[in-house]
């Protein structure tokens, strides 16, 4: 191996290792706050990030904590709470590659996000939607939902997600065989 190789490869797992360090010290963190809070919207916003940030590394945590999320939202009234609740949920599901109950949710977020004009979780829902129908390989009904989550994105500043949907929308020109499309959207 190469001495390039090692030297990166080192980096590459010192970075790794900062920033799974960094991210357990804020979910310790977010874990105490949370056994402090006694107000279910605030316990409910708690319970969302976590159960985001514990996606990856531990989804039975996570699950359980969405489910709690969604039992606290419906009981306080809210309804952002819920629909983000809905969406973790979906995220959950879609990593486990059960799409079904990952579209379940997601609808769900969707309908949620219209309800109380949320356009950024509306965009976030259509995206994933989008994403599970191309995983599916419904390509017409992704691009669909896609190219309305990037009308709503583009409206705003979060350039992060406008960049990821005009990927997205690339890579679903792509497996179409829309070389131009995919092209097209990948330069942008």
């Amino acid at each position: 191996m190469k001495l390039v190789n090692i030297i990166f490869l080192f980096l590459f797992i010192t970075l790794l290792n900062a920033t799974i360090h960094a991210q357990s010290k804020e979910i310790d963190s977010l874990k105490i706050v949370l056994k402090k809070t006694t107000n279910d919207s605030a316990k409910a916003k708690l319970m969302n990030t976590l159960c985001f940030q514990l996606s990856t590394i531990d989804p039975v945590q996570a699950q359980d904590l969405g489910n709690q999320a969604i039992v606290l939202a419906k009981k306080s009234g809210y309804k952002a709470g819920l629909c983000l609740a809905y969406n973790n949920m979906g995220i959950l599901y879609d990593q486990r590659g059960i799409g079904d109950s990952a579209l379940y949710f997601y609808d769900k977020s969707l309908v949620m996000a219209r309800e109380i004009k949320n356009i950024y979780l509306e965009a976030s829902a259509l995206s994933n939607i989008g994403y599970i129908n191309w995983s599916q390989g419904a390509y017409d009904k992704a691009l669909d939902y896609t190219f309305k989550a990037l009308a709503i994105f583009d409206t705003g500043k979060n350039y992060s997600a406008t960049a990821g949907t005009i990927e997205h929308i690339g890579m679903i020109y792509y497996d179409l065989k829309d070389n131009k499309n995919s092209i097209k959207y990948h330069h942008q």
